[in-house]
């Protein structure tokens, strides 16, 4: 084979492997969600909240899950899409979510009508798949009944309802925040409880892993010193198990009077 014919084959050999090289080795996605605010997880990988720009995808059959208002709301409305994710490729995505929202009102017991139609009483978690659109009334015997558009319902909002004898001389009934006396959200309380139930689980494990690893030595070497080791450790495991279970206590309780 002449020098030439060698190049060429060369060359030819090469110039798959080059465009190899240069093709794209991951996919981009833009989400956006509405309302926004959903967590996304990649298959079992928590990768954000919408909306999100050109975030990284590695090639191949992707499963989207969507959770709002969050993945630590037993309630949440969930929405599954599974996405064939080629190289190089650019993924949009527009989701609605559906209504998710908390009504308080002061006084609770308070009828909420949807079209006309009661669909419960205050407080009232509504949770819908879908959007909807319209307005919402809330009345009670007494007070002065009021509409919200379905549009701002984004997060937990109290009705401040108005007794009717003083409608005449006030002005009109307020619609605030849920947490507005609180000055921030309650969420910190739920994401500690978690926390210390996690890290206490693993402490109480390793530290009755570590005693029951005394009390071996012990039995093989009659060492006082191990003995009174593993009853210490056992202790601190025990306390350390108490702690876990009051955290796991306060956590249901949270996510259950949510």
């Amino acid at each position: 084979m002449t020098r030439l014919a060698r190049r060429i084959s060369t060359l030819l050999f090469l110039l798959p492997l080059i465009g190899m090289a240069q093709e794209p080795r991951h996919a981009s996605l833009t989400l956006e969600t509405n309302p926004s605010g959903a967590d996304v997880f990649i298959d079992s990988s928590y990768i954000g909240k919408t909306p999100l720009e050109d975030h990284r995808l590695a090639p191949g059959v992707r499963i989207m899950r969507l959770f709002y208002p969050s993945a630590l709301a037993w309630h949440a409305i969930a929405k599954s899409e599974t996405l064939h994710v080629a190289a190089g490729s650019r993924i949009v995505r527009h989701v609605d979510v559906g209504t998710f929202t908390k009504i308080v009102s002061e006084p609770a017991g308070a009828r909420v009508l949807l079209g006309g139609i009661e669909i419960g009483r205050t407080p009232l978690v509504l949770r819908r798949p879908h959007l909807l659109k319209g307005e919402v009334v809330i009345e009670k015997e007494g007070y002065v009944p009021q509409r919200i558009d379905l549009s701002l319902l984004t997060f937990p909002f109290i009705v401040k309802l108005q007794a009717e004898s003083e409608a005449l001389s006030s002005t009109q009934g307020e619609i605030l925040p849920a947490d507005y006396m609180l000055g921030a959200s309650d969420h910190w309380l739920t994401y500690a409880s978690a926390s210390s139930m996690i890290v206490s689980g693993i402490v109480s494990a390793y530290l009755k892993n570590k005693a029951n690893s005394d009390f071996d030595r012990y039995l093989l070497t009659k060492d006082p010193a191990l003995l009174a080791s593993t009853r210490r450790l056992d202790r601190w495991a025990a306390a350390s198990f108490v702690v876990t279970q009051i955290s796991f206590a306060v956590l249901t309780y949270i996510l259950l009077s949510d």
